[in-house]
């Protein structure tokens, strides 16, 4: 598995030092691949960026330039969430160096992770978490649409959340 992680606009001090996010990411990463069943060792690009940055990246690449928590740019097309039985014949899907399944990209808003931890009262840790979660479930295909996919993403992104050893923790005066 690899995960390119680009942190440079994670701000310094404060909430994010209290966790290493590489680390963080790569035990979600771990527990997603166990949870999804996933057949291949895999490769995704991470970007945690600024409001501004996010804004350009989303107007850029889908025409919405508003701020987002994350963003979530699949490289493969899913057409049923998590089956990964179509890539047998997809040689581009693969890294042709590593030979790992490109899952795609994914942009994490530090200012939106930062105001969500605070407003549903848990750790930039596990908001930072949870997030990687939910959007690597996109890039094999999840959405939440409608209420069944977002009862699956969710009970799904919960599951990972537990594997990595990431509870519901509440933190007071954390933001």
């Amino acid at each position: 598995m690899t995960l390119r992680i680009d942190c440079e606009a994670v701000p310094a001090g404060g909430p994010f030092s209290e966790f290493s996010p590489e680390e963080t990411l790569n035990a979600v990463a771990e527990a997603f691949a166990a949870e999804t069943e996933c057949p291949y060792e895999f490769a995704a690009d991470i970007l945690f960026c600024g409001e501004e940055e996010f804004r350009y990246i989303h107007g850029s690449l889908r025409g919405v330039a508003r701020v987002n928590d994350v963003l979530s740019l699949p490289a493969s097309d899913f057409t049923e969430p998590g089956d990964f039985a179509f890539l047998e014949g997809e040689e581009d899907a693969f890294d042709p160096d590593t030979g790992e399944l490109i899952l795609g990209d994914i942009a994490l808003c530090c200012g939106r992770i930062l105001r969500q931890a605070a407003e549903f009262g848990h750790s930039v840790k596990r908001e930072t978490a949870y997030l990687t979660a939910h959007s690597l479930l996109h890039l094999i295909g999840y959405d939440h649409t409608d209420p069944e996919g977002e009862a699956e993403m969710t009970y799904l992104a919960e599951r990972i959340m537990t594997r990595c050893g990431i509870g519901k923790e509440t933190v007071e005066g954390d933001g």
